[in-house]
């Protein structure tokens, strides 16, 4: 819905990008709605297309695979996904601050009016204005702001950074992902990350 940010977080591997792109497809599909795809990581676009065709076709379109998608079916899925999800990875050298990755979004819905924007993942964006405004809640509450003001509805992803530091044995108390995981790259940040909350509580 336009005016909205969607914001979903989780550890590493829990399918967050998966449901999106699942909700995405169906949007695709039954309401013909255009997606960009922000890509702060170092990937190539073929991955997230590959990735698409995957959740699409339920068949994976590496050719080695055991049971891989025909080719002739790739080549269709591969253009139809193309007419309806964009990707873009920021050339080098291109800010990756929200705001920089915001102007895309804006610019792309003026030139090719796309409907959805999904950024993945949060995490690695540079979050290095963090500190000069003012710490963790103040900049969320202006960087999300600023995606929520979008006239289109976005999509963040943003997974737990912290997860290696905590263990699934029950030794050590395991605090909800929610906690840690919209706090981005830490290593350019002088604020040091907050102590764990109890287990299934947020700060």
């Amino acid at each position: 819905m336009p005016g909205y940010c969607n914001l979903f977080t989780g550890w590493p591997g829990s399918g967050k990008s998966e449901f999106v792109r699942q909700l995405l497809l169906l949007q695709a599909v039954f309401a013909e709605k255009k997606t960009l795809i922000f890509a702060p990581e170092d990937m190539p676009k073929e991955s997230w297309y590959d990735a698409l065709i995957h959740s699409l076709t339920g068949q994976d379109p590496d050719p080695e695979a055991q049971h891989a998608l025909p080719k002739a079916y790739y080549k269709r899925a591969a253009e139809w996904v193309r007419g309806y999800f964009s990707v873009v990875v920021a050339p080098k050298g291109y800010g990756k601050t929200p705001g920089h990755i915001l102007d895309v979004f804006e610019a792309a819905r003026a030139k090719h009016g796309f409907d959805h924007y999904v950024l993945d993942p949060w995490n690695k964006c540079d979050h290095s204005g963090m500190v000069a405004a003012g710490g963790f809640q103040p900049y969320l509450v202006k960087e999300l702001g600023n995606f929520t003001d979008c006239e289109n509805p976005d999509v963040l992803i943003a997974f737990d950074w912290k997860t290696a530091r905590y263990s699934f044995n029950g030794t050590v108390p395991l605090a909800h992902p929610l906690v840690y995981s919209l706090y981005g790259d830490m290593s350019k940040v002088a604020e040091p990350a907050p102590e764990p909350a109890p287990r299934g509580g947020i700060r």
